[in-house]
C-alpha cells in the first residue's frame, strides 16, 4: 500500500502591511494607575461627560479591508451573522495536524546578475554548478521552477516565488531580492536547516546558523508526538467547524473583519486581555480606552475571514478563518511632557523674613482640557548666580493612588504634606552684603519636572531695606539655571526647534604682514593644534541634555618657489603674490 505525503494546507489570507498606535493622554485621575476608564470609581462623571475618557491608545492599520479585498465585500447583514458565530474561526496554523515552518531562502540581486552576465554561462560552467548546489538546498517544488528560471533567463534580474504555488511572481524588475518561501513539515525542519548550515558551498550558512538549534528543538518536539506506524485517516483532512450561516456562496476567500489581540505585559508576565475587532470596511483607525496609565500593551492584527469551500457532497460550506501572520506594535502608555511651570512670584517682607507666593498655572492639553495632574512644588534657592540651586523645600499634595518617584532624589525633612492651596514659604532674610536668589519649578503625577520660574534676588539695600531685582526669564533647566539670565552672560546664545542638521560658517579674523620676499596671513582665532578655537553646546531645554562640540581652526601653508601659496587665485593685481592660507575646520563631539 503506498501512503501518500501529508498535506498542508497554505490558505494565505490577505493581510495588511503595517500598523501603528499612540498612547493619548487628557487628564488625570485618581486611579488612572490601577484601574482602567470604565472601572475607575475616582473618574468623576461631569468631567467624563465635558471632556471624554481621560486616555486611550490609537492604533492605525495601514491598510483596511476595501484595500486587502479583491470583491465588494459583504453586506453588513451577513457581517453580524458571522461575528454571532466568531468564536468558531480557526487561525490557519490550528487548521493542520501537523506543525510545519516557513523557511524563506533569499538570494541577492547582484549574486544573480554576475551569473546572468558570464560569458560562459552554460551547463559546464563553474558558477551554474554553484548554483545547482544552492539549488539542492530547496525543497523539490522550488527546485525545479528556480533551475527552468535560470537555464532560460538572459536579463539580470531576480525572482520571487509565490509560496503556495512555488511558482515565479511575473513583476520580477520590481524586486530587490530572489526569495523562495518553502513549508517545511517540524519532523524534518531540524534535518533541512543542519544540511544547509553544514553545506561549506551554501551561501545561506550563516544566516541559518542562529536557527539551527531551535530548529532541531521543533524537530525533536514533532517526532514526540508521532508513532512509529502508526496511521490516521485524520492526519489528511482540515479540522474545522462549520458555520450554521451559508454567507459566501461561491468558493474562495473574502475578509470582513479585523481582530485586534490586545496583551499587557509586566516584566515576563503576558496577560491576555480581551479582542477588539474592527468591522467597517473603510475603517483604518481603533481607539482602546480600556488602558491603565503605566501599563504596556502588545497588539496584534490579524485578519478575520470567511472561507467557501465545497463539501464531499458538492454543497457550499462557510468556516471563519483568522490569518496566521501578524503586525504587531507594542505601546507604552506613559505620557512625558513636561507641566508649566508657576506663574507669578510675589515677595512681601516682614520683620525678619520674606514671604514667598506664587500661584499654580492653569495646565490644559491641546484640546484645551484641564489636564490637573501637578502634585508637587519645589522652591529653590542659592547665593548668587556662580553657584547652583539648592532646594530647601517641596510641597506634596499627591493624593493619587499609585505614587511614581522622581528623577531627584529629596531628604524627607525638605517635604511638606500639604494641599494645592497652600502656595506661600516663610524664608529668612539675607544678612547686609549678601544676595539670596529664588526660583520655584512643579513636578507631576508622573516624575516629570517643569524648567525654573522666573529668578529673582533679594538683598538688603545701604539702609538696610531689602529690595527685589529681576535675574532671569522663566524657562532654564533646573541643570542650566542662568540660560535665561536678563544679563549678557552667554555669547551667541540662539533658540531654535524643529531642525535637524546645523551648518557651521567661519569668517575668520587675519593680519597681513608684508615684508620684500614673502607675504604671510596670520590668522588670528587660530591656536594650538589640540586647543579648540570654539566651543559649541547644544542643549535640549525638554530632556535637559546636551552635547558639546569643540571646534578646531587649522592654518595649512604649501611652499611654491620660496611663496607661500594655496591653490586659490587672487582676483586683487596688487596682492597676487600674497600667500592664502588655507583653513580646515574639524569638530569632536564629546
Amino acid at each position: 500500500m503506498t501512503i501518500p505525503s501529508q498535506p498542508y494546507y497554505v490558505l494565505d489570507t490577505p493581510v495588511i502591511s503595517d500598523v501603528n498606535g499612540s498612547f493619548n493622554y487628557y487628564y488625570f485621575t485618581r486611579g488612572e494607575s490601577l484601574y482602567t476608564p470604565n472601572l475607575d470609581m475616582t473618574l468623576d462623571p461631569r468631567e467624563l461627560s465635558r471632556y471624554g475618557y481621560p486616555r486611550k491608545v490609537i492604533l492605525n492599520i495601514s491598510d483596511s479591508i476595501s484595500d486587502i479585498s479583491n470583491t465588494n465585500g459583504i453586506h453588513q447583514n451577513g457581517i453580524e451573522l458571522l461575528l454571532s458565530e466568531v468564536s468558531k474561526a480557526e487561525s490557519e496554523a490550528q487548521l493542520q495536524n501537523r506543525n510545519a515552518t516557513r523557511v524563506t531562502f533569499a538570494i541577492d540581486d547582484n549574486f544573480l546578475e554576475s551569473i546572468y552576465n558570464h560569458p560562459e554561462f552554460d551547463s559546464a560552467n563553474d558558477n551554474y554548478s554553484a548554483i545547482n548546489k544552492l539549488i539542492n538546498n530547496l525543497e523539490e517544488g522550488s527546485k525545479d521552477v528556480l533551475a527552468r528560471v535560470i537555464e532560460n533567463t538572459y536579463i539580470p534580474g531576480p525572482v520571487e516565488f509565490n509560496p503556495s504555488t512555488n511558482t515565479p511572481i511575473a513583476e520580477t524588475d520590481r524586486k530587490t531580492k530572489t526569495n523562495t518561501t518553502p513549508i517545511i513539515m517540524d519532523v524534518v525542519i531540524g534535518d533541512l536547516i543542519s544540511g544547509v548550515v553544514n553545506d561549506p558551498l551554501s551561501s545561506f550558512s550563516d544566516e541559518f546558523y542562529d536557527f539551527e538549534k531551535k530548529a532541531q528543538e521543533r524537530q525533536s518536539d514533532a517526532r514526540r508526538n508521532i508513532t512509529p506506524g502508526g496511521f490516521d485517516f485524520d492526519d489528511y483532512f482540515l479540522s474545522i467547524e462549520i458555520l450554521d450561516n451559508v454567507v459566501l456562496e461561491d468558493v474562495g476567500i473574502e475578509p470582513f473583519a479585523f481582530v485586534i489581540f490586545k496583551t499587557r505585559i509586566e516584566g515576563d508576565t503576558r496577560t491576555p486581555e480581551n479582542p477588539i475587532i474592527l468591522t467597517g470596511r473603510n475603517k483604518t483607525t481603533i481607539e482602546d480606552i480600556d488602558v491603565v496609565y503605566g501599563a504596556t500593551y502588545e497588539y496584534s492584527v490579524h485578519t478575520l475571514c470567511v472561507v467557501a469551500a465545497e463539501s464531499t457532497n458538492s454543497s457550499i460550506i462557510n468556516f471563519l478563518l483568522l490569518s496566521k501572520n501578524s503586525k504587531k506594535v507594542t505601546i507604552e502608555c506613559i505620557e512625558k511632557n513636561p507641566p508649566p511651570t508657576v506663574g507669578d512670584l510675589s515677595f512681601k517682607f516682614l520683620d525678619s523674613s520674606t514671604l514667598i507666593s506664587w500661584n499654580l498655572p492653569v495646565e490644559t492639553n491641546e484640546q484645551l482640557i484641564p489636564i490637573n495632574d501637578i502634585k508637587y512644588v519645589q522652591i529653590f534657592e542659592r547665593p548668587g548666580i556662580d553657584v547652583p540651586f539648592k532646594l530647601i523645600k517641596m510641597y506634596d499634595f499627591n493624593d493619587s493612588m499609585l505614587i511614581y518617584g522622581m528623577m531627584d532624589f529629596v531628604p524627607r525633612t525638605l517635604i511638606k504634606s500639604t494641599h494645592r492651596g497652600d502656595t506661600r514659604l516663610q524664608c529668612p532674610l539675607p544678612e547686609r552684603g549678601q544676595i539670596k536668589i529664588y526660583s520655584v519649578c512643579t513636578v507631576d503625577a508622573h516624575g516629570n519636572s517643569s524648567f525654573l520660574s522666573a529668578q529673582f534676588a533679594i538683598q538688603l539695600d545701604s539702609l538696610g531695606q531689602p529690595k527685589v531685582t529681576h535675574i532671569a526669564y522663566p524657562g532654564s533647566p533646573k541643570q542650566y539655571p542662568n540660560l535665561t539670565i536678563t544679563a549678557t552672560v552667554f555669547t551667541d546664545s540662539i533658540k531654535a526647534s524643529g531642525y535637524k542638521r546645523m551648518k557651521i560658517y567661519h569668517n575668520p579674523e587675519f593680519t597681513v604682514l608684508l615684508n620684500k620676499q614673502n607675504e604671510q596671513l596670520l590668522i588670528s582665532d587660530s591656536l594650538e593644534p589640540d586647543v579648540p578655537s570654539y566651543v559649541i553646546q547644544l542643549i535640549d531645554t525638554e530632556t535637559q541634555k546636551d552635547e558639546r562640540i569643540d571646534v578646531f581652526i587649522n592654518v595649512q601653508e604649501e611652499q611654491t618657489n620660496g611663496t607661500n601659496t594655496t591653490s586659490g587665485e587672487s582676483n586683487r593685481p596688487e596682492l597676487q603674490q600674497l600667500s592664502q592660507a588655507v583653513q580646515s575646520v574639524t569638530a569632536q563631539t564629546y
